[in-house]
């Protein structure tokens, strides 16, 4: 398994490429960086899923790109993240004057399907993370942590925006750190990938911080 990393140049938010040389079909974890993702995709290349870590307007950019490209690609999210994928002022896109609702069906509430294999063979433990926003899912999928902004390496969390809970961001900070191993790798939804051997000081900062 393979993992490459998208930015979106206008909101620095990543979209992540997941690919394996047994397959064809690749995965996503979100949209904000799609149309990057679509200039590097190779010759018979097609996105099979996406894992959206939540709903916000700079993590969704893509969502309907993909679904005019690839109409039967399913998109795993919490239930949460998949109302707000229709509601603009939700998804906060409505006040970037670029409103966007889903113009497709294939959003599946990752807690309804047990346990999801990527290519049938590579599992994905989904973690409720909010505090950021009540939607926010992190994945763990083999050495990597997909965060979304649930965890930036180095960046106090965000939690002023719609149903962003402090109390929530703190546990949340602390299920990740229990999760993450030596050899973890954190895949955030803004700045680089990091070593979790390099964020462990930062988020005992966080836990450490006054509410």
């Amino acid at each position: 398994m393979h993992v490459q990393q998208y930015i979106n140049p206008h909101f620095t938010s990543n979209t992540y490429l997941i690919t394996t040389a047994k397959s064809s079909g690749v995965w996503l974890v979100d949209l904000g960086a799609l149309d990057q993702v679509l200039k590097y995709l190779g010759a018979g290349q097609s996105i099979i899923g996406v894992l959206l870590t939540h709903y916000h307007y700079d993590h969704i950019h893509g969502i309907n790109l993909l679904a005019e490209t690839f109409s039967f690609c399913p998109i795993y999210a919490s239930s949460h993240s998949i109302e707000g994928l229709y509601d603009p002022k939700q998804n906060l896109s409505f006040y970037h004057e670029d409103p966007i609702i889903y113009k497709s069906n294939k959003a599946i509430n990752i807690a309804d399907i047990g346990q999801l294999l990527l290519w049938d063979s590579i599992p994905v433990q989904a973690i409720a993370t909010p505090g950021h926003n009540p939607g926010c899912i992190s994945f763990m999928i083999g050495n990597y942590l997909f965060t979304g902004d649930s965890y930036i390496p180095h960046i106090d969390i965000v939690t002023k925006l719609r149903g962003g809970n402090k109390v929530q961001a703190k546990e949340s900070t602390r299920k990740l750190l229990n999760l993450m191993q030596d050899d973890t790798i954190i895949c955030p939804g803004h700045h680089s990938m990091t070593p979790a051997v390099e964020c462990r000081s930062h988020m005992h900062q966080l836990l450490s911080a006054e509410k």
